[in-house]
């Protein structure tokens, strides 16, 4: 009995048949009446039945979806309360390694639910507008005329909204192929209610999920596994072209620029290379793809288009009369050369940029863009030489041709390897090759992949709940960055290899040891007369790529006036895949540091390591212990063995946790710092705190801490301390004081600053008052540096001004082991600061 003969003419089926386990094995499966059989089993098989539904239902449930979700994008108020998208992370998502070649076709009436159809393709046409929710979906309609839900769960265009694009990315009639197809009935797209963040009621729906974007294969009409077949048509199926002619090449050049008119960018790509499978040759439909691949990011595929179209030209040129192939071709020729070289800077193979820069300034002498561009790529060739930059452009921001900003060359030192830590059990790390000084500089790069959203305004917000890790995730630019590697693996294959070798969790063995040139980007070099060719796309992977070695850029941020704080990250608008950086494991507390300028991630030393010890970053920067603790835990990474960690379980659980009811110490030192947040035209004013209940309150805090713990590891304190400091100078700046009063309060002042920055680790001061650097690392490395500047600016008051230049000297050294760079920079970088306190002599 095959499982056809289960079907009935109301579309009834079973998900098991008798071949099928369990039954193939069971006692019942002997029977040889199928009526017999039928009649036995009725009870067992009722849960196992489905019935397709309704082709005209199916397609208006989804059309009052599509027009929901419409008005959505266009900005319409929906009834009811705003949503979030929730997008699950989780192990073994499937994708298919076998070519659709070696695939059988099945149809949509003999798949099973929650079931993976392996060694089989599904083909289907697009019968309704497709809809962006957590996925792309639409409805799919086979051979034989019935219908179903398709969703891709991880489709690269994800960040086009429902409308008139995404309609022209998933045309009604399109044909395509799904690989080893998982058909499954779960609850629909997962919806949260923002106001009580609940999740809405939703229903069970069947559909076929594909997990892998690779698993998707588009066809032609004239495509053979289509020609040969013969197509149901329903009365209630829209229009549908299925035998469409091909495009011209014209044709296509023409839909694409208006698309490309409308900014489209997605949907105009993909008419140029309609209109390239007609005409591969077509110079002018190179030259608008690869300016299409530009603006998209898409690097790789716009250098080969850059490289079809300047070979044609030339070989067009060679051919004719010089003068006259020179007037006729002048304007696609400079076209190709600047096409040629931004790819080339977006893929930064900086001596591959500037060898085609040369070649296009010397074409085109009096072209200001080739003069600008050739300087430009000269400074990257240098800066990914010698590893000096031009760090004061790069605090400033300073714009750069072609109306970029902080665009510079990856650097990394030759001072570290890759090795086995000697900490960690032997796993994959980075480790000392030589000695190395505080302050050096040891990695400057740009993202591998990234996803920067603060040009969009994406609604609803999407969040990421990881449930390897066991955490949810708000940001969005988190949540997209898996489909921007997706999106990156498209265009350039070779970056699947250069994935694959970065940490994924514990579910993935252990990273191959390799050199660090293996973390190389793959650059323009190449064969860019054949693609190459797709590769097949693990999700779960990225999805642990993205949980294990991305960051999420936090740009540094230093106030008017102080103290310095990080930018604000509730809504962080920027995530990505940093290659060398993510090599580095962890400790909470690191002997390197690292900061974000924009998207430039630079890790420096911040103390003297030795050859063979390992270099660490810290993952969860300014984390309470029971934080980081859990993080870490959820990580898989282990216990820290770090010293801060060792120091502070020392102290009993219960005054680890007692910390958080102290979290007014930091708003009230910005208050008396003149920092605090403006609410409602005026500066946010805490509950008032005396000076008397500030330092009882301290003592108290003092007295909680094991008597075996450093003075030098407990940071809890530095606001205390701060706090102290500052409302000792608010007496000064009161009211009418004595002299002799205002000097020892503006004492006392300076005294609890030298106070915060020794319980952070700093040992840089002596007993006679005199400031010289003497140890690092120390913790909040750069709110040190703002009671360093303070202490230069209450010495100066005092007219002290030879310990003012001492604790000027201090505070540069503190600069250059975190920021680098020297006086210029740090009078670039803390100049509001510098100019309210009337510092800026002391540095220049």
């Amino acid at each position: 009995m095959d499982s056809t003969s289960y079907i009935g003419s109301n579309g009834f089926r079973p998900i098991l048949t008798k071949n099928d386990p369990p039954l193939k094995n069971h006692p019942w499966a002997s029977v040889d009446n199928s009526a017999l059989l039928s009649c036995s089993l009725v009870a067992y098989l009722v849960t196992f039945y489905r019935t397709f539904q309704d082709v005209e239902t199916l397609l208006q449930t989804e059309d009052d979806l599509h027009q929901q979700e419409l008005r959505r994008a266009q900005g319409s108020k929906e009834v009811g309360q705003p949503l979030t998208w929730r997008l699950l992370a989780y192990d073994g998502k499937h994708f298919s390694t076998r070519p659709l070649q070696e695939l059988e076709r099945i149809e949509l009436g003999d798949m099973m639910w929650h079931k993976i159809h392996y060694g089989r393709y599904l083909l289907v046409r697009i019968v309704s507008r497709p809809t962006r929710i957590t996925s792309i979906r639409f409805i799919g309609q086979d051979p034989s005329g019935r219908a179903e839900l398709i969703e891709l769960q991880t489709a690269v265009d994800m960040l086009v909204e429902t409308g008139p694009e995404l309609d022209a990315l998933y045309p009604m009639g399109s044909l395509l192929a799904i690989r080893e197809p998982h058909y499954v009935r779960c609850l629909d797209e997962d919806t949260i209610n923002d106001s009580h963040r609940k999740r809405i009621k939703l229903t069970k729906v069947s559909r076929i999920r594909v997990e892998s974007p690779s698993d998707v294969v588009w066809l032609g009409a004239d495509d053979q596994l289509v020609s040969e077949l013969t197509w149901t048509s329903l009365p209630v199926c829209p229009t549908t072209e299925t035998d469409a002619q091909r495009l011209t090449a014209e044709q296509a050049k023409s839909i694409g620029d208006g698309r490309l008119d409308k900014g489209w960018l997605m949907a105009a790509e993909r008419a140029y290379t309609e209109g390239l499978t007609v005409d591969s040759k077509h110079i002018v439909l190179r030259l608008d793809r690869a300016h299409c691949r530009i603006r998209l990011s898409r690097f790789r595929g716009a250098f080969v288009d850059g490289e079809h179209a300047l070979r044609g030209l030339l070989d067009a040129m060679r051919a004719e009369e010089p003068a006259r192939a020179n007037m006729a071709h002048s304007d696609l020729l400079q076209k190709a050369y600047h096409w040629l070289v931004l790819a080339s800077i977006g893929l930064r193979d900086w001596s591959v940029a500037h060898e085609h820069c040369t070649a296009f300034a010397e074409r085109f002498p009096d072209c200001a863009p080739a003069l600008d561009l050739l300087a430009f790529t000269q400074a990257r060739v240098d800066e990914a030489r010698t590893g000096v930059y031009d760090w004061p452009s790069i605090f400033r921001g300073d714009l750069q041709p072609g109306g970029t900003r902080n665009v510079v060359a990856d650097w990394v030192s030759p001072s570290f390897k890759v090795g086995r830590s000697p900490t960690l059990g032997g796993i994959r790390g980075v480790i000392a090759d030589r000695t190395i000084e505080p302050g050096e500089l040891l990695v400057v790069c740009k993202p591998f992949i990234s996803v920067d959203l603060k040009d969009r305004d994406l609604r609803p917000v999407t969040e990421v709940v990881n449930l390897s890790v066991q955490q949810c995730f708000p940001e969005m630019a988190y949540a997209y960055l898996v489909r921007a590697m997706v999106d990156k693996i498209k265009d350039e294959p070779r970056a699947s290899d250069i994935l694959n070798r970065l940490y994924a969790g514990p579910k993935y063995s252990d990273p191959e040891l390799v050199d660090l040139s293996a973390f190389k980007l793959p650059g323009a070099l190449g064969d860019t007369e054949k693609e190459d060719e797709p590769r097949d796309v693990d999700v779960s992977r990225l999805e642990g790529v993205r949980a294990f070695s991305s960051f999420a850029t936090r740009s540094a941020v230093i106030n008017e006036t102080l103290p310095f704080k990080y930018g604000r990250y509730g809504d962080q608008l920027c995530s990505g895949v940093y290659l060398v950086p993510s090599l580095f494991n962890h400790a909470c507390f690191a002997n390197v540091s690292w900061v974000f300028w924009g998207d430039i991630m630079v890790l420096r030393s911040r103390q003297t390591i030795s050859p063979g010890e390992e270099l660490k970053i810290t993952y969860l920067p300014g984390r309470s212990l029971v934080r980081r603790t859990k993080l870490i835990g959820n990580l898989e990474i282990g216990l820290c063995d770090c010293v801060l960690c060792k120091e502070k379980r020392l102290d009993p659980p219960n005054r680890r946790t007692m910390w958080s009811d102290y979290v007014w110490t930091s708003a009230y030192d910005e208050y008396i710092l003149g920092v605090a947040e403006i609410e409602y035209g005026k500066m946010h004013r805490p509950k008032r705190r005396t000076l008397k209940k500030v330092m009882k309150m301290t003592r108290s805090i003092e007295s909680t801490y094991d008597p075996r713990r450093s003075p030098s590891f407990m940071p809890e304190l530095f606001r205390f301390y701060n706090t102290l400091s500052g409302l000792h100078m608010n007496k000064v700046t009161g009211g009418m004081k004595d002299p002799v009063e205002t000097l020892l309060l503006m004492e006392q002042a300076i005294y609890w600053k030298k106070r915060a920055l020794e319980c952070c680790g700093f040992k840089g001061i002596e007993s006679d008052g005199r400031g010289t650097m003497t140890s690092s690392p120390f913790t909040y490395e750069t709110r040190c540096m703002s009671v360093g500047l303070s202490i230069v600016s209450i010495l100066d008051s005092m007219d002290r001004k030879e310990d003012a230049q001492r604790w000027a000297r201090v505070v540069l050294e503190m600069h250059d082991i975190v920021f680098g760079g020297g006086k210029e920079t740090l009078v670039v970088l803390w100049r509001g600061p510098l100019d309210s306190m009337n510092l800026l002599p002391y540095f220049s």
